[in-house]
């Protein structure tokens, strides 16, 4: 369950639903809706997240990434979906507007499921422009925050996708990798600015195996 508020201004009715409603019942209008998100752009996370904190110790580092792929050759290999869904997740993931902003990674995020006889991506949405705290100590990272919020909705589904402002460090990207596999769920991740010297404007992707192999172009 999540909380919708009305786009409509005038109206801003908040609904808890399973998925974003339809026509607003108070004020009789369709505009759309917006998750409704409680973060933080100051201060640290200092509150327990053990599935976070306990997923891997050791970062990751570039010598973990498989480059020179594209998702439709990547598609069936090592644990990964068919090539037709990893596509339907990438074409749903946005990049989250707010990328000016220097003291927090603003994220998008949804939990889906893929059906290969409609080839339909039915989706949850789990975090809409979502602002967290950028830290200087590697544990406490945005990210950290995002899976405390989104976690709890993750039972059930095979794929997570996440589009953020910055890209992941690689310490986080060890408990992408780790928390993909012991979730058996796919991560696919799109990022715009660039960090740890790796390029942004890309991807990466976190296959439901064990290992620490990432894959990206």
């Amino acid at each position: 369950m999540a909380n919708y508020k009305c786009k409509n201004d005038k109206c801003n009715e908040v609904v808890t639903a399973t998925k974003k409603p339809g026509k607003c019942t108070k004020c009789g209008k369709n505009k759309g809706w917006d998750l409704v998100v409680t973060a933080t752009t100051t201060g640290r996370d200092t509150s327990d997240v053990p599935e976070w904190d306990n997923a891997a110790t050791t970062a990751l580092t570039a010598a973990n990434l498989v480059t020179g792929s594209t998702l439709s050759t990547l598609g069936g290999q090592h644990g990964l979906p068919n090539a037709a869904c990893l596509g339907a997740v990438y074409d749903a993931i946005e990049v989250p507007a707010g990328g000016s902003d220097r003291n927090a990674i603003y994220f998008n995020a949804f939990s889906a499921n893929y059906d290969n006889d409609t080839s339909k991506l039915a989706k949850t949405d789990l975090a809409s422009n979502a602002p967290f705290a950028i830290n200087s100590t590697a544990s406490h990272c945005a990210e950290r925050a995002l899976w405390k919020s989104i976690s709890g909705s993750l039972t059930g589904v095979t794929l997570l996708g996440i589009g953020q402002t910055t890209r992941p460090c690689l310490s986080c990207c060890a408990r992408y990798r780790a928390l993909a596999a012991s979730k058996n769920i796919t991560i696919l991740i799109y990022f715009d600015k660039k960090y740890d010297s790796l390029p942004g404007n890309t991807w990466l992707l976190f296959p439901a195996t064990a290992g620490t192999a990432m894959y990206t172009t």
